[in-house]
């Protein structure tokens, strides 16, 4: 157990929002709105109480991309609402713990001179092992 079903469970949160979510990157061209996700960073601690379990502090970049801001922003609050409350999808349950955003323009390299919203999350989430 560990970062691979961490980061499936993210997956699977992210998948209920209901738009494309892809793993570290996005082909240029692909469907928007989407969301592009990795595990930036992540520490694990073990707890014992009784059993020893596994408790990791993860940080998770998650790009909300769209062909408007608004648009983006609504994926990004989308996000979030998924993340409300303990999700127990698994081996571990996961908490959304702290949440930033930053928002940015970019010109996929697809041949058409279209730009695409991209609004970053950078959430923090503590992953307890079930």
């Amino acid at each position: 157990m560990g970062l691979v079903e961490i980061t499936s469970e993210i997956k699977q949160v992210l998948d209920a929002v209901g738009v494309p979510v892809s793993l570290g990157l996005r082909t240029a061209g692909d469907q928007t709105p989407s969301i592009v996700f990795d595990v930036t960073n992540a520490d694990a601690a073990m707890v014992v109480q009784g059993v020893v379990k596994q408790v990791w502090n993860v940080t998770a970049q998650v790009d909300c991309i769209a062909d408007k801001a608004l648009d983006a922003a609504s994926v990004a609050d989308a996000v979030i609402a998924e993340f409300t409350g303990p999700m127990n999808t698994g081996d571990y349950t996961l908490v959304l713990v702290g949440a930033a955003a930053a928002s940015r323009t970019e010109t996929p390299d697809d041949g058409q001179q279209d730009a695409e919203r991209i609004l970053s999350l950078t959430l923090t989430i503590i992953a307890r092992e079930n």
